[in-house]
């Protein structure tokens, strides 16, 4: 059979199986046009039988007689009435002919609007039939070609199959189809796909061999290939199966001749051993490359399926918080780059003082040694002036000393000619090194201004920070406060509400005792200023003020406190016109209070 066809058996199963498919959609399309085209026969050929016509003649001749004979009295009656209607209704006439023109006209205006409509649907109609159409005549296409299949492969002559497969096959066929188109088009196209198979679980722990990143991406271009003939996946060198397959039989021979030795050896000595065949297994078991059956790569093939969205959902978030902590990394860096080039400039700043500070140093020390060689020239200067006057006073002396001392007054004038020539150059310098010192002393006092701009600068950030959050805080809490408080409302009961008024009935009384309080304590000092003090109004004002409860009862509490003893001592050390003079004078103090 597979000489004679171009089709291998995985793709007979598969199209035996749609055929079968195929078929059971077919029959359900074909029993519903069935039905319609009988419905549609039995409205179209019903006919009235013959006494059901003579039944509706004759009550058609009886209306008649009646509504003659009904029209005969009934137009007498309506000439004497028309008569005297008519000069009436002539006045109404032209109103109506006015306004059954304007109805004729709406009336046009909705046919053409009913005309678009139906047109419209005619329309959508057309576009459904056309899709439908092009839907059966795909079907029909797939029917032909598998009916091409079915003649050459799978009936015979007689009518009877040539190839018969069970549902469980079949289904076991649908399934593998499904694999398959799955691998090619989701997950190996699928980006990050390494990192993906590198959460599923190893096949075995005695395949060491086994990478999920290499040998599962290998499974699949082997199934994109071939499909799931395993033997041709594992015999294709591009494929890294067919270098291990070649092992794992090199490795089987050498374990069977290594086993083979040894049982030989035991057999002549007449000692076999349990112990020694354990390890000898065990020795087998390390070295032995486990290569899977065609069953566990198809379950390895599901299982990866099965779970493969989950796996990349995982991947999907950690790459999120990984592009989040690169973001963040990014800011920080950048901020960190800034922190290094202040820190750079800094000690660049700081290398900068250090130099000129000994430039500085290097210039005083030269003006110093200057000074002093100054110093020692005037002092020599000031020894030849004396001996000189000296020369003079002297008489008598040799005309040999006299030379001598010529030649050296010639010698001093050289002498002097060169120092006032040095003293030159020195001025020079010193106008040079005055001049360097301003440039160093001015290049620091702008350093230290643009330092106290940068801490300016950071302070007003640093505020404008904390004005900003505080104000956030400040919004929260209001947002907070208004829902708690809407909350609160909403949940009062009856009884609350009650005791509401009842609070506010007591604050009433209260503050209008307060009231009464305050008139009655106005009263009380009126009396004192002139000189009148009764008990009875004191006690009186003091009950009010305790009622009410306001600052100026608490002041008179406070007086109240004060000893009696040491205002009498006072009233008896003191003049009457000093006591008036204090009591203005407090006064004004309590009023300033």
């Amino acid at each position: 059979m597979s000489n004679n066809t171009n089709f291998s058996l995985f793709q007979i199963k598969a199209l035996y199986y749609e055929y079968l498919s195929a078929c059971i959609i077919s029959t359900k399309q074909y029993l519903k046009d069935q039905k319609l085209e009988e419905m549609k026969t039995r409205i179209n050929n019903k006919k009235p039988s013959q006494i059901e016509l003579e039944n509706e003649k004759n009550i058609n001749e009886n209306e008649n007689e009646k509504n003659n004979i009904n029209k005969s009295t009934i137009e007498l009656e309506e000439e004497s009435k028309s008569n005297k209607i008519i000069n009436a209704e002539k006045g109404k006439e032209d109103d109506e002919d006015a306004n059954k023109r304007v109805k004729k006209k709406q009336k046009g205006k909705e046919d053409e609007n009913e005309e678009k409509n139906e047109k419209e649907k005619e329309k959508e109609k057309e576009k459904k039939n056309k899709h439908e159409t092009i839907k059966n005549l795909k079907f029909l296409k797939k029917l032909d070609i598998l009916d091409e299949f079915r003649k050459k492969y799978l009936i015979l002559k007689d009518g009877k199959p040539r190839l018969v497969i069970p549902p469980f096959t079949a289904k076991k066929v649908l399934t593998r189809i499904g694999l398959r188109k799955k691998i090619k088009l989701k997950i190996y196209v699928a980006s990050h796909l390494t990192s993906i198979l590198k959460k599923y679980d190893i096949i075995s722990k005695k395949m060491n061999w086994w990478k999920n990143k290499n040998h599962d991406i290998a499974l699949f271009q082997g199934i994109i290939k071939y499909g799931f003939d395993i033997d041709k996946i594992t015999n294709d060198p591009d494929l890294p199966f067919f270098a291990i397959k070649k092992k794992i039989k090199k490795e089987k021979k050498i374990i069977s001749n290594k086993s083979g030795n040894l049982k030989d050896k035991n057999q002549k000595n007449g000692k076999v051993a349990t112990g020694q065949k354990e390890e000898i297994d065990k020795q087998n078991a390390k070295k032995y490359l486990f290569f899977p059956t065609n069953y566990v790569l198809i379950n390895r093939l599901k299982y990866i399926c099965l779970n493969f969205d989950k796996f990349k959902r995982k991947v999907k978030k950690k790459r999120l918080k990984k592009d989040k902590k690169k973001n963040r990394r990014k800011t920080q860096d950048s901020k960190f780059l800034k922190r290094m080039e202040r820190k750079k400039i800094k000690r660049r700043g700081r290398i900068s003082r250090k130099r000129k500070k000994k430039k500085l140093e290097k210039l005083k020390s030269e003006i110093k040694l200057e000074k002093e060689l100054s110093k020692k020239n005037k002092e020599k200067e000031k020894e030849k002036v004396g001996n000189k006057e000296g020369g003079e006073t002297l008489k008598g002396e040799k005309s040999k000393e006299i030379k001598e001392k010529g030649d050296q007054n010639s010698q001093e004038r050289k002498n002097e000619k060169e120092n006032e020539k040095m003293k030159k150059k020195q001025k020079r310098r010193k106008k040079k090194i005055k001049q360097e010192i301003k440039k160093i002393k001015s290049e620091i006092k702008l350093e230290r201004k643009l330092k106290e701009e940068r801490r300016r600068k950071r302070r007003e950030k640093r505020e404008t920070r904390r004005k900003k959050k505080s104000e956030k805080r400040k919004i929260k809490e209001k947002g907070t406060e208004g829902i708690l408080d809407k909350k609160k409302e909403g949940k009062l009961d009856k009884k609350k509400e009650e005791k509401l008024k009842g609070m506010k009935e007591e604050g009433n009384k209260a503050n209008d005792n307060k009231e009464e309080g305050v008139k009655n304590s106005k009263k009380i000092k009126g009396e004192k200023k002139r000189g009148k003090k009764t008990k009875k109004t004191k006690k009186e004002a003091v009950k009010t003020l305790k009622k009410g409860k306001g600052r100026k009862g608490e002041e008179e509490k406070k007086g109240k406190n004060k000893k009696k003893g040491k205002d009498k001592k006072r009233g008896k050390d003191k003049k009457k016109g000093k006591d008036k003079k204090k009591g203005k004078d407090k006064k004004r103090k309590r009023k300033k209070d």
